[in-house]
C-alpha cells in the first residue's frame, strides 16, 4: 500500500520508474545546501517505508558540518505516518530561529 501511494503521488506506473527517479530531496542536497535551506527532518523510528537509516541519515550527514540550520526530530514508535511534529511549537521555534535577523 505504501509503495502504491508513492507511485500515485509521483504519477508513476511501476516500481522500476521509482527506482530510477532522482528528484527527491536527498538527490538535491547540493542545491539545498547552496541555497542555505534550513531543514526540519521528522522521522519515525519504526518507519518501514522510508527508514531513517536508509534515507534521513544522508540528509543529516550532509548538513552536520555546514552551519545551515538543521533540526532532527525522531518520533518514537511511529511508522511513516502521521507526518510532522506532535508539538508544532518545535517547528515554529526552529523556523523563527532559522530566519531571525
Amino acid at each position: 500500500a505504501f509503495i502504491g501511494e508513492i507511485l500515485n503521488d509521483l504519477n508513476m506506473k511501476s516500481i522500476s520508474e521509482l527506482l530510477i527517479y532522482r528528484d527527491m530531496p536527498m538527490h538535491n542536497l547540493d542545491k539545498l545546501k547552496e541555497a542555505k535551506m534550513p531543514v526540519i527532518l521528522v522521522a519515525g523510528d519504526s518507519d518501514k517505508g522510508v527508514p531513517y537509516c536508509e534515507n534521513g541519515i544522508m540528509i543529516e550527514k550532509e548538513y552536520e558540518s555546514t552551519g545551515i540550520p538543521f533540526c532532527l526530530y525522531i518520533k518514537e514508535g511511529c511508522d511513516h505516518h502521521p507526518h510532522g511534529h506532535t508539538d508544532v511549537k518545535v517547528s515554529a521555534d526552529f523556523i523563527d530561529k532559522a530566519y531571525s535577523c
